[in-house]
């Protein structure tokens, strides 16, 4: 049996002159990683967490650093057990996500 793994991508908007200082405290932090940013300020952060409660709190904590601006939530999900999934595979979901390419 797999276990469950709770999966978030962010876009944080930073202070620019204190972006190297804000990528090292993010990545850290258990679970966090900083795969893309720009000189501007703006960074995307994923979270691969073992439970929601530590994804909320790894999100409050980037919320909680100096010279963070702000911390929006692009993408969360959770991946399921292999038990849990054959439990669910008669329930049909129709999700439509937008895909939108270009910068952050």
């Amino acid at each position: 049996m797999e276990e469950e793994i709770f999966v978030s991508s962010l876009v944080a908007q930073v202070n620019a002159e204190k972006l190297s200082e804000i990528r090292t405290a993010i990545e850290a932090m258990p679970y966090a990683e900083v795969p893309l940013f720009e000189e501007s300020g703006k960074l995307v952060i994923l979270l691969d967490a073992p439970s929601l409660r530590d994804l909320v709190a790894i999100t409050d904590q980037i919320q909680d650093l100096p010279d963070v601006y702000s911390v929006f939530p692009v993408y969360q999900h959770d991946e399921k057990s292999a038990q849990s999934e054959k439990s669910e595979e008669n329930l049909e979901t129709n999700i439509q996500i937008p895909v939108v390419e270009g910068r952050i």
